[in-house]
């Protein structure tokens, strides 16, 4: 009798263990889906084209956080450089101050006229770059 009390106990006292152990391991895969979701509602898609002599150079479906700017999303997706908030080359393709040539942008057809560090993009936006002579 005395045996199978003890065994009794010590049963009870595995599956109680073992349940808690399940139920750690169902909250950390809940607790990390819901961060997966998280992240992926904190990001904006949107597309950035190059365009050199009226032909699209390249363009890139890009992901970003939400709330990034323009410089931001350049430096993670294309080679470029910047000096002071504006970009200066991209892809290789350097302005040339002599012969006033410069990269520009439009976001949805709109021209902006700030540096792409103080440009907030949002979801959907067209951002089209544009090396021409001024």
């Amino acid at each position: 009798m005395k045996k199978s009390l003890i065994s009794l106990v010590l049963l009870v006292s595995l599956v109680g263990f073992a349940g808690c152990t399940t139920v750690n391991e169902t909250s950390t895969t809940t607790e990390s889906t819901t961060i997966q979701s998280q992240s992926k509602e904190n990001e904006i898609s949107l597309t950035i084209s190059l365009v050199k002599e009226e032909e699209v150079v390249e363009e890139k479906a890009v992901t970003v956080e939400e709330g990034s700017n323009l410089m931001d999303a350049m430096k993670a997706n294309f080679e470029m450089q910047e000096e002071n908030g504006m970009i200066t080359s991209i892809e290789g393709i350097e302005q040339n101050t002599k012969d006033n040539y410069f990269w520009t942008y439009t976001i949805n057809d709109e021209m902006i006229m700030t540096g792409a560090n103080e440009t907030e993009l949002h979801e959907g936006d067209k951002v089209v770059f544009t090396y021409s002579k001024f």
